[in-house]
């Protein structure tokens, strides 16, 4: 399965963080996988968050990004607006703002995860 094959690509290359650009090269993130917890770490450019490790997603969570990266059309699966809420929930729920995501696990660390598979693809 290619999840699991990601998931095994992080496990040896997110040991510490790494810098993974974002918003078409124009921002940064900084991306960290712990094993024993089964969580990637994201800290975002400007992170002043409580955690010192940055916002955490599951191993489910990032299942459920990499399933909605992988069947995304290729023209959205790396357009940071995919994997956001919508501007407007309620224009969203009429029909606007479609390619965003109405419930994605995370507001913050969400769109972290396509840029780490994007890096992933281009480098196994």
């Amino acid at each position: 399965m290619e999840f699991e094959s990601f998931i095994e690509w992080v496990t040896f290359n997110l040991e510490d963080y790494q810098q993974f650009t974002t918003l078409g090269d124009q921002s940064y993130f900084f991306a960290k996988y712990d094993g024993y917890i089964d969580t990637i770490f994201i800290k975002t450019r400007t992170y002043r968050g409580k955690n010192p490790d940055g916002y955490k997603l599951t191993k489910d969570q990032i299942e459920t990004i990499f399933d909605r990266c992988m069947d995304a059309p290729s023209a959205l699966r790396f357009r940071t607006s995919y994997y956001l809420l919508p501007p407007s929930v309620k224009e969203y729920d009429r029909g606007k703002f479609q390619d965003y995501w109405r419930n994605p696990p995370d507001k913050i660390a969400t769109p972290g995860i396509p840029a780490v598979i994007k890096y992933w693809i281009e480098n196994r």
